[in-house]
């Protein structure tokens, strides 16, 4: 077991495939890390709307958006930063004038 700071680490097998796991142990309780971080993340039917509009219109605003999609504007703005910090769109510009880019 190789000693970093306060943290193990150690490689066992994996069952699935003949890859190596890395388990993290913190104390005398093990945390696995995963190898492979997921590529996909899961955008559900509403904010697949909103990503078809933002590409319509880069520049619609979220009040826009959920008078379009019938919620609230709090609801769009959730998914708009679920959707920011999953990098799919970023926003680029002044909060006012700026517009939205659609990253996938």
């Amino acid at each position: 077991m190789q000693k970093k700071s306060n943290i193990d680490f150690e490689i066992s097998e994996a069952l699935d495939d003949d890859l190596p796991a890395l388990t993290e142990q913190v104390g005398d309780v093990p945390v696995n890390v995963p190898v492979n971080v997921p590529v996909n993340v899961p955008v559900n039917e509403r904010q697949k709307q909103i990503l078809l509009s933002i590409k319509e219109n880069p520049h619609i605003t979220a009040l826009q958006l959920a008078q379009n999609l019938g919620v609230t504007d709090k609801t769009i703005k959730r998914d708009l930063q679920y959707l920011r910090e999953n990098k799919i769109i970023e926003h680029v510009g002044a909060d006012k004038n700026g517009c939205w880019k659609v990253m996938v």
